[in-house]
């Protein structure tokens, strides 16, 4: 980790310069970087969608890249098996129907909130791994103890 944050940082003016256009544009261009999958390079465009140029593009509330747990998550939500693969345009659309078909139920309980596609994609996975405790099929890597009795 710490030789690709080297890389990034001493490359970090050609990285600013391809972070335009859209989420997934850029997405595919910081891809490019070595050793910057898929799922990285979507937390990068998850922490700079925020600001300019990325906070004006046109998918910005609409874009989002899979990652293993929202792959799964869309999975048990779908009523399939938890290992299906998926291509990445076929999780792409259905995440989009769950997107269009949930829009109304988060607004009618929550007024003020949007949910955009990131943040769906990022409850999937931890919708994923409740199921995994749930089920018996796993264990959480870290434990929340709780914020315990109020001292006042």
């Amino acid at each position: 980790m710490a030789a690709l944050l080297t890389t990034m940082w001493d490359n970090r003016e050609r990285l600013c310069r391809i972070v335009h256009g859209t989420l997934a544009q850029s997405h595919r261009k910081l891809m490019a970087c070595q050793g910057l999958g898929s799922f990285l390079a979507a937390q990068v465009v998850a922490d700079i969608k925020y600001v300019e140029p990325l906070r004006s593009a046109a998918d910005w509330w609409t874009w989002a890249a899979s990652g293993p747990g929202s792959k799964r998550g869309l999975n048990r939500d779908l009523g399939r098996r938890v290992k299906d693969p998926w291509t990445e345009s076929e999780w792409f659309r259905q995440l989009q129907l769950l997107h269009q078909e949930i829009r109304p139920l988060i607004r009618s309980a929550m007024p003020k909130l949007q949910l955009h596609a990131q943040d769906l994609q990022n409850c999937l996975c931890e919708f994923d791994k409740y199921e995994r405790v749930r089920l018996g099929e796993g264990k959480p890597r870290s434990q929340y103890p709780g914020a315990g009795p109020s001292r006042s």
